[in-house]
């Protein structure tokens, strides 16, 4: 799931707020990341994956559906579905 599907299944501005907060970002600049061409950062990436898993398991944001382009940096979709 990327983090532009994310927003569209949750669209409170808490359920925004409290991934914002868990990836140690805003919800202003995840905004940006959703809707414009701005890409997230590996590190962004990461933060995303382990707040969705908080906060949201049923719904998680892999780094490789958010930056297909650097997937082969991450292997946590593997991981999490192996785990499932």
């Amino acid at each position: 799931m990327t983090l532009k599907e994310w927003f569209k299944k949750h669209k409170s501005l808490e359920k925004r707020m409290e991934l914002a907060s868990a990836a140690n970002s805003t919800v202003g600049y995840l905004n940006q990341l959703a809707y414009t061409s701005k890409k997230a950062s590996v590190t962004m990436c990461a933060r995303l994956y382990s707040a969705s898993a908080e906060i949201t398991p049923e719904d998680v944001i892999f780094p490789e559906d958010e930056r297909p382009d650097i997937a082969e940096v991450f292997s946590t979709k593997q991981m999490h579905e192996s785990a499932a």
